[in-house]
């Protein structure tokens, strides 16, 4: 390399054109700073050399980067430019680039405030509906408990407890029926059938508003129903696990059963076609047989007749074909 050729940055920019680092030359020779200076010159004659795009980083007038991506298609846009022109594009392309990151952004924001908003609106509907629907059994409730405790002198510790458990059992089930009315409606509103799966975000947000809806129904449940209800909770699942785990043995059975009919009807099949073919066979020896006897031995045909009705005879009478 001559020192000639080291005076030129691999974009092909001399070296004796840049006064400054950050500053750009101008026609009029007025130095601006350009905020394309974090582009390096490696930078620069990797993007023209390779074929990928790769994100780098411009430094805005505020002090904040961004991730542009620049890409060699972006580079051949400047061949051919001078110098001051090469500069002005890019600015100008990298101020279109991020306006673009920025607008993208935004949007995202933009969705997953929505989101949360209609995450929150769906909440709050929950807890209203909830309070409105418990509002008149939680007063029959407190007041059923209050006399259950006025008459407690006159009942024995043993029918004090079984009236106030069924009082709260009643309890239990009211809030149970309004949570499963809530999952029936959510599952209306988000298209799912019984016995239907989803997948991937929406699946996460169903789960996450179950979750929330059955915490709340846990907060308005004393600690004896909370520990009702989660035991029964459990059961249930283990009852669904187990009924699909019966439902599946129950489809291999029912495909084991099927293969083995396939494989017996495919054996039957394949016998009639080796008999078919046995017999096929056994015909045209016969009638080769037959020609030979007319043609050179010169026999009569009702010899020829009762010659061949005794070897079907003798073929009929034995089954064994190999005999």
């Amino acid at each position: 390399v001559t020192d000639e050729d080291k005076n030129f940055l691999p974009s092909g920019i001399s070296t004796r054109t840049k006064k400054k680092i950050g500053v750009v030359l101008s026609p009029d020779n007025d130095m601006t700073p350009s905020p394309t200076d974090s582009l390096t010159n490696e930078n620069r004659y990797q993007s023209k050399a390779g074929l990928k795009p790769r994100t780098i980083r411009v430094k805005s007038p505020s002090g904040r980067e961004d991730d542009i991506e620049w890409t060699s298609e972006d580079e051949k846009e400047l061949d051919g430019l001078s110098v001051y022109e090469q500069r002005r594009r890019k600015e100008q392309m990298l101020a279109e680039k991020k306006r673009k990151v920025a607008e993208m952004k935004r949007q995202q924001e933009l969705a997953i405030q929505n989101r949360l908003k209609k995450q929150r609106e769906s909440l709050a509907e929950i807890i209203d509906h909830s309070s409105e629907l418990l509002n008149g059994e939680e007063q029959d409730r407190e007041r059923d408990l209050r006399k259950l405790d006025n008459d407690r002198e006159g009942l024995t510790d043993e029918e004090y407890q079984e009236r106030r458990k069924k009082l709260f059992a009643e309890r239990t089930r009211v809030l149970k029926a309004a949570y499963d009315r809530k999952m029936d409606r959510l599952k209306r509103q988000t298209g799912i059938s019984d016995g239907g799966r989803i997948d991937g975000e929406k699946a996460a947000e169903l789960e996450a508003q179950i979750r929330a809806e059955e915490e709340l129904l846990l907060s308005m449940m004393n600690p004896e129903e909370r520990e009702d209800y989660i035991r029964a909770r459990n059961e249930e699942r283990a009852r669904q696990r187990l009924l699909a785990e019966r439902e599946r043995m129950k489809r291999e059975e029912e495909l084991q059963t099927a293969l083995a009919e396939t494989k017996r009807m495919a054996a039957i099949r394949a016998a009639e076609i080796m008999a078919k073919e046995l017999q096929k066979r056994s015909n045209n020896s016969m009638y080769a047989e037959l020609k030979d006897l007319v043609t050179e031995q010169k026999v009569s045909r009702a010899f020829t007749y009762s010659y061949f009705s005794l070897l079907q005879f003798l073929a009929s009478s034995n089954p064994n074909p190999a005999n």
